[in-house]
């Protein structure tokens, strides 16, 4: 719970049907329906709790990276993610990485990919809370089922893709409701 989840079990949770995709204001005899667009943004902050708060008050995103692909040029990619390092080489131990967001060290992105020498090609840093969507909207994140998403990244005509696979169907991965959500006053 939190601020929403308990103003709508104290207050609205006997007024409204939330059992369809859209929630409505029950009907009927002595039936009250509230303000315009408030069903929307309660149903809203509802779908971020869902997405982001999962196991209690504080944010929590589970997710895997799987099966890197490097292009031509690149024999290394590493991947860090608030404090998590995934460290790929094409015949190395690890083809995946289990992460959280907010990771032990939050407010840190870094991709950065490798020659064969070892030499940096090149890196991405994003800084802030944000900082893995940020990573994530750069790298044009592509849908590919309802867990599985396609990272590209392109260090200067050298690209390396990485899927991402959610933990849960309910997940914050290209989904624009936090963007959208406005707490009206």
């Amino acid at each position: 719970g939190g601020r929403f989840d308990s103003f709508y079990k104290q207050t609205l949770a006997n007024l409204v049907n939330a059992s369809g995709r859209t929630w409505r204001w029950k009907s009927g005899p002595g039936a009250v329906s509230g303000p315009p667009g408030l069903l929307h943004e309660m149903q809203m902050a509802d779908q971020i709790r869902k997405m982001y708060f999962q196991r209690g008050s504080m944010p929590e995103v589970d997710f895997t990276l799987i099966n890197p692909v490097l292009g031509p040029g690149i024999s290394k990619l590493v991947i860090e993610i608030d404090g998590q390092k995934f460290d790929y080489e094409p015949g190395g131990a690890a083809s995946s990485g289990a992460m959280k967001w907010p990771g032990p060290q939050p407010g840190h992105v870094s991709i950065a990919a490798y020659d064969s020498s070892g030499t940096l090609i090149s890196r991405f840093d994003y800084q802030g809370d944000w900082a893995f969507f940020n990573a994530l909207q750069a790298a044009h994140l592509q849908r590919k089922s309802d867990l599985l998403f396609l990272a590209r990244f392109d260090f200067g005509g050298r690209v390396a893709t990485v899927m991402l696979q959610a933990s849960n169907l309910v997940n914050p991965f290209l989904n624009t409701v936090v963007q959208n959500f406005r707490c009206g006053g």
